[in-house]
């Protein structure tokens, strides 16, 4: 764990104030902070992130009393979300020189109802779930502090702690593939198209980097601190926190040589720490390379 940076204090001062009202609802079950706070690592662009946690469905009412309790300027109460199961705040405390509103530390809050948040959790580690937003809740759940209810939440942060072999399987099933990498060759001919390129390189790198994440058992928590979540990792490509940004440094063929040689590292590794995972497989849908013709082929078309 990191020292606690000053950032990360002052702002873990305010969610414990913050989490005082919230404790004075009645339904509210518990309140829990995450983010870069919790993980004592935050600067001057984070927010402060809390998960409250209710035992029925909270109301706008009692959502807008705790901010307006706490002095803070409301953005917006969003609307129950039931894709997301969740109801979202988002607000800011303090404010600059000038006493202007909006103009303090963005807070933004995740209300859930207990019953439903206790069977996303179950079925993200039991009925493996892949996708980066739950992926995400758990990562919330394993690094937040407990700041309200320790007899409700305690349990989750016990129970994301084991990150379960059929999740790492999934995780590696799921982003394994990473189909296509030779059209950085054609975004580099059709008029040197480097938007498109440097994002083909950033979605290759993301799938590499959620097969380190699996290799390591860490749940995926956003892109955000990536090289700080890659220090942490201990199962990596040797030197990858500086080789990554090269590729953004370098020509195009350098730049997808690097990042290839990147990827066959992490399927190695892959390869050399987890069983039943077919990286052969992997290897040649990587490395497939269409088949380009100017002139037409030479056999067996319909017009000869």
């Amino acid at each position: 764990m990191p020292e606690m940076s000053s950032a990360s204090q002052w702002r873990l001062d305010v969610a414990c104030s913050l989490a005082e009202q919230y404790a004075t609802l009645e339904h509210v079950a518990g309140v829990m902070v995450g983010g870069s706070p919790a993980r004592g690592q935050a600067d001057r662009f984070s927010d402060i992130e809390l998960l409250v946690v209710w035992s029925s469905a909270p109301t706008e009412e009692e959502r807008g009393a705790v901010i307006s309790a706490a002095g803070g300027d409301l953005h917006r109460l969003y609307p129950y979300d039931a894709t997301e199961a969740i109801w979202e705040d988002l607000y800011f405390m303090g404010r600059d020189a000038s006493d202007e509103p909006f103009s303090g530390c963005q807070v933004e809050i995740g209300h859930h109802l207990r019953e439903t948040l206790d069977a996303t959790i179950t079925r993200i580690l039991e009925q493996p779930q892949t996708d980066e937003a739950l992926l995400n809740l758990l990562a919330g759940i394993f690094d937040g502090r407990i700041l309200w209810g320790e007899t409700v939440l305690r349990p989750w942060k016990e129970r994301v702690a084991v990150y379960p072999s059929s999740l790492q399987h999934a995780v590696i099933g799921r982003y394994g593939i990473i189909d296509h990498f030779w059209r950085w060759q054609m975004y580099v001919e059709r008029g040197n198209n480097l938007a498109e390129l440097y994002a083909h390189f950033t979605s290759v790198i993301h799938h590499m980097c959620h097969l380190i994440l699996a290799l390591n058992r860490r749940y995926f928590g956003g892109w955000k601190w990536l090289d700080a979540t890659l220090q942490q990792c201990e199962i990596k490509p040797e030197r990858i926190r500086e080789r990554l940004p090269q590729i953004f440094q370098v020509p195009p063929a350098e730049a997808a040589s690097l990042l290839a040689q990147l990827v066959d590292e992490t399927f190695a590794l892959v390869e050399q720490h987890i069983e039943g995972i077919d990286v052969a497989r992997m290897r040649h849908i990587f490395h497939w390379q269409r088949p380009l013709w100017a002139e037409r082929p030479p056999l067996r078309l319909p017009i000869d």
